[in-house]
């Protein structure tokens, strides 16, 4: 990983108390509960953007705990045995991330990273292994700040995203051409932000990106917006709670937001040429970019 992507230290105001976790998203509340020095390690480790004081008001409690030769995340109603600590983290953040789908039935979630500056968002979407997280984490170590690396939820009425903190994580070797398959075995490592680098609020979108590993220079293509919508409608990892309010508002998106696919074999040149293009508009839009 280059030097610019290298952890920094952040303020730890929020540690976890008697073994719980208050970890916040979207105005809510979810408590964890976490035994052991590992798994409170494990629980603070991917929350570190997202823990704040307890407020009483929670949406629920899960909980992470060892259990014989593997861990057991659970929740009120039901628990799910995982064989390794790193497999119960994903177990733990689907938890997380289905209760606050079901506290805000209002937002649509999309599986994409989002990187912010100006006021503005872009949203680089697409599917795993196809370099999402490492362009927005080599975006962030430019001075872009962050919104997300995996899901973004999306407001189909003011067209804005919001704020998804989950901590970052790249894949060892992402800089290289690899193919998809080879590409999501890769290892992930997590990257530590500051204060300062995250976002706080919802932003509109203000462009959106698709990255695609081909070999050649890195360059932005524009997409028609039929394309666009079919391929975040692809993208929308609750689209059957929606439906016809998801096909109408990424539609609608699409007509309105430029968008672009990205070619790039190496991710540096990837990042910046997506930079180059937002800085070349003179705006808050890679519009002109093409």
């Amino acid at each position: 990983m280059p030097d610019s992507l290298t952890p920094v230290s952040i303020d730890d105001g929020h540690r976890s108390t008697g073994g719980l976790t208050a970890v916040a998203a979207l105005d809510h509340q979810v408590v964890v509960q976490s035994a052991t020095p590992a798994a409170r390690r494990a629980v603070e480790s991917l929350f570190r953007n997202m823990r704040e004081p307890p407020r009483g008001d929670s949406l629920g409690r899960l909980e992470l705990r060892r259990a014989g030769a593997g861990w057991i995340v659970s929740s009120a109603s039901d628990g799910a045995f995982c064989r390794s600590l790193s497999e119960a983290r994903w177990e733990l953040r689907d938890r997380f991330t289905c209760l606050l789908m079901d506290a805000r039935p209002d937002l649509i979630w999309l599986h994409g990273a989002g990187i912010a500056q100006n006021g503005h968002a872009v949203v680089i979407t697409g599917p795993s292994g196809s370099g999402k997280s490492v362009l927005a984490a080599r975006m962030i170590a430019d001075g872009f700040a962050y919104l997300g690396d995996d899901l973004l939820p999306f407001d189909p009425r003011t067209r804005m995203v919001y704020p998804f903190p989950i901590t970052p994580a790249v894949r060892c070797r992402a800089s290289e051409y690899l193919l998809t398959g080879e590409a999501r075995r890769l290892r992930k490592q997590e990257i530590v932000l500051s204060a300062a680098q995250l976002v706080t609020r919802p932003w509109p979108v203000a462009a959106i990106v698709f990255p695609r590993f081909g070999l050649g220079p890195s360059r932005l293509q524009r997409m028609s917006p039929g394309h666009v919508a079919f391929e975040l409608l692809c993208q929308c990892c609750d689209f059957g709670r929606h439906r016809e309010t998801a096909v109408r508002a990424l539609s609608a998106l699409a007509v309105t937001v430029p968008a672009w696919t990205l070619s790039y074999t190496d991710s540096d040149q990837g990042a910046a040429t997506i930079a180059r293009a937002f800085a070349a508009s003179g705006s808050s839009s890679l519009r002109g970019a093409e």
